[in-house]
């Protein structure tokens, strides 16, 4: 979802390994150690997935005055 598509990359998509693009990614992801390092868990049969980072959220709750009639 969101990414740009041309019948080339569906060609790509096709005939390239899941594994191996998965590999790609966490080495661009992670660099080239940890990437390496998971790739190597990955053909191991570990499973092998890249998120992009989390946004912080403030988790401070709006401050209520109580009521004074």
């Amino acid at each position: 979802m969101g990414e740009e598509w041309s019948p080339s990359m569906a060609v790509k998509n096709l005939l390239v390994p899941l594994s191996i693009r998965d590999i790609q990614e966490a080495i661009e992801d992670q660099g080239i150690p940890k990437g390496t390092a998971m790739a190597l868990l990955s053909l191991f049969g570990m499973g092998l997935q890249s998120y992009s980072p989390k946004i912080k959220q403030s988790r401070k709750r709006p401050r209520v005055r109580p009521y004074k009639p």
